[in-house]
């Protein structure tokens, strides 16, 4: 029987394709920062179809030093993953060593600020329909009632101003069919 061969996992970074350094806040204030760099997804040498391609991350800073090779089914996913790690499994870690991770002072969006942004816009686009859909309905019911239509206009405008979704209202809700 053949043996099964050990996978081929990147041992060095590579091609360096982007970087990015963070600021960390200590809980004491103190401040550190960490430079994590993204290589450019590989492929392992006679690698078959089925194999595994990897972008190679590494974090270097504050304590907190590490490399690893991210897997996906091709280069666009171990990428993304890659990104990912970034977003969402370092804070983790670097909020258990004590610290606060920002980028350009946001806590939040630290890589995929745009796919943040999105959800967001999105969000507020629903919220948005549905408001003119509670003022259509109220317009078109049979005991009009003008002033709440106007209401939930002027909510729909000063929210927009704002930059906060507008409060929902129960009423036009009932004259659903």
């Amino acid at each position: 029987m053949p043996r099964n061969k050990p996978m081929w996992v990147p041992k060095s970074l590579g091609d360096v394709i982007a970087e990015r350094e963070f600021v960390l806040t200590h809980r004491s204030k103190r401040k550190a920062r960490i430079l994590v760099r993204f290589g450019k997804p590989v492929l392992g040498r006679g690698a078959s179809k089925r194999d595994p391609w990897w972008c190679p991350v590494e974090v270097k800073g504050a304590g907190l030093d590490s490399f690893r090779p991210v897997a996906g089914v091709d280069a666009l996913q171990a990428l993304i993953l890659a990104l990912e790690l970034a977003s969402r499994v370092l804070p983790d870690e670097v909020e258990r060593a004590g610290f606060r991770m920002t980028w350009l002072g946001d806590g939040e969006r630290l890589v995929l600020a745009r796919h943040a942004l999105s959800r967001d816009v999105e969000g507020a686009m629903l919220s948005l329909f549905a408001t003119l859909r509670d003022v259509a309905v109220t317009l078109s019911s049979n005991d009009t009632d003008k002033r709440r239509a106007t209401q939930s206009l002027r909510r729909i405008v000063h929210a927009g101003q704002r930059g906060i979704r507008p409060r929902r209202t129960g009423r036009a809700r009932r004259w659903r069919n």
